[in-house]
């Protein structure tokens, strides 16, 4: 039988979408660009931050997407999820893709 430890905060992990976006949740409400550019220092080149706000009222909901130059970045940002950003364990998984149709309306 083999059993298999669970990754280290850091450690790269499969990544079979092969997509250089991942989601991150439980995100500190004092997280900035800066801090979490420092947060992901050490997994490669961001491209893109985007951070998720409620649509009525425009407050910072505590979780957003980065983007990396490659697929083997975001492994290995998915693989901090667990560790401490500003005091708040961070949550990180790849990013889903968005689906597509969406809902056609009525004609007449």
């Amino acid at each position: 039988m083999v059993i298999k430890s669970a990754p280290k905060p850091g450690d790269a992990v499969p990544n079979p979408t092969g997509t250089t976006e991942v989601f991150m949740g439980n995100l500190s409400f004092n997280i900035d660009d800066d801090s979490l550019k420092d947060a992901f220092k050490d997994v490669g080149t961001i491209t893109n931050i985007k951070w998720l706000e409620d649509r009525d009222t425009g407050k910072f909901k505590g979780c957003g997407f980065i983007s990396f130059e490659d697929a083997d970045m975001a492994a290995k940002a998915v693989g901090m999820s667990g560790t401490e950003v500003l005091g708040r364990e961070i949550k990180v998984d790849f990013a889903k893709g968005k689906s597509g149709g969406g809902g056609g309306g009525g004609g007449g």
